[in-house]
């Protein structure tokens, strides 16, 4: 059976919402698309990257994390065609994220969970990602496995024809389910992309 290994954080967890919606309440009106780089500090000013560090260790924050729409759906139907497995990072200053994390993915009915900041050490079949960097390390020595890259306004400045064969950018959830089941087409694949669209 496949091993499909499923990120959270901005792949089926909102969290850019939940910290954008902190930021909006603070005075800091933020959307998803202000996030230009998985490095916050890279795309907004010190004192927003301050706000959202702040509510990422309030004990509460994680488990509150909504989850994308059509995410749960998703998760089921992965489940149905493969060994489904949360390869989740753990922001190590809230000392309570590990446990909401655990909890929320249980609630959603996802009971395989691996936490840890270094995925390249899980091995699977496929990787669902938002990060470009997670996804190129992991991929470096899966020559036949899959990475679906799940859009998102911070992996669109991604150097696309440094990206290996087999990484493809999903902007679908259908689409995630395509590349997963080996339906892949050439135009979404990272290293066919010239430009973005």
């Amino acid at each position: 059976m496949m091993r499909i290994l499923l990120d959270v954080d901005g792949v089926i967890g909102d969290l850019v919402g939940a910290l954008c919606a902190e930021l909006t309440a603070a005075g800091y009106p933020r959307d998803e698309e202000d996030i230009t780089h998985y490095d916050f500090e890279k795309c907004l000013p010190p004192d927003e990257v301050v706000l959202m560090r702040d509510a990422m260790v309030r004990p509460g924050f994680c488990a509150s994390i909504p989850w994308y729409a059509g995410a749960r759906a998703l998760t089921n139907a992965l489940q149905d065609v493969g060994d489904l497995v949360v390869v989740t990072k753990t922001y190590r200053a809230g000392p309570t994220w590990a446990y909401e994390r655990q909890r929320w993915a249980e609630a959603g009915g996802l009971f395989k969970i691996v936490h840890t900041g270094n995925k390249e050490y899980v091995d699977g079949d496929v990787l669902i990602e938002d990060s470009i960097e997670n996804a190129l390390s992991w991929k470096r020595d899966r020559r036949h496995a899959t990475v679906v890259l799940v859009d998102r306004p911070w992996n669109r400045t991604v150097p696309y024809p440094l990206a290996p064969a087999g990484i493809y950018r999903a902007t679908r959830w259908s689409h995630v389910m395509r590349i997963v089941r080996g339906d892949r087409h050439d135009q979404c694949e990272l290293s066919n992309v010239r430009a973005l669209a």
